[in-house]
């Protein structure tokens, strides 16, 4: 904030009135303040980012955010401050995506480019279980010899039934 005086004063040395005044100078740079993921963890088609700026700020758009590990969906401006990004995870990937949102894409009132935001991260699991049987003892055809039903555990709530059925060996030599 700076305060100034301004007094007239003619080519004569004549003072005409004294006027004052301030003015308020903003160096202050937009921030974001949170890249939030809607949840925790997702094996979800796609999850949902919501990005929300210290200030109003304008020109900010899907082209200043970067994705990792997914790709980028609907933006969607809520308010000059709150906005939110649909991101697709890469199919059958298990990790995390990463959000991003850089330096100098958003410009609030004043004129101030927005500083690079603290990086989100969601942990998503796109990929699909996946189960190997295999013959702990090879050539004594002992894996099925008759129906056999085996139930395994994948994850704490997760359980597969897996049916093992015996079948004969196809018939070899002359017919």
């Amino acid at each position: 904030c700076y305060r100034w005086v301004q007094t007239l004063t003619d080519t004569v040395g004549n003072s005409g009135p004294t006027t004052s005044g301030t003015v308020v100078v903003d160096a202050t740079a937009p921030t974001v303040t949170s890249i939030a993921p809607v949840s925790a963890s997702t094996n979800a088609a796609s999850a949902s980012f919501t990005i929300t700026f210290s200030e109003p700020v304008t020109g900010f758009t899907a082209a200043g955010i970067s994705v990792v590990n997914g790709t980028k969906g609907l933006f969607t401006a809520v308010s000059s401050t709150v906005y939110t990004l649909v991101v697709t995870p890469t199919a059958g990937f298990e990790g995390n995506v990463t959000v991003d949102v850089a330096g100098s894409v958003a410009i609030d009132a004043a004129g101030n480019n927005n500083s690079a935001a603290i990086q989100s991260v969601q942990a998503v699991d796109m990929l699909a279980p996946s189960v190997v049987i295999t013959d702990d003892e090879p050539g004594t055809g002992n894996i099925a010899d008759a129906a056999d039903t085996r139930n395994l555990r994948l994850e704490p709530d997760l359980f597969l039934r897996v049916q093992l059925v015996h079948a004969p060996a196809p018939a070899t030599g002359p017919r």
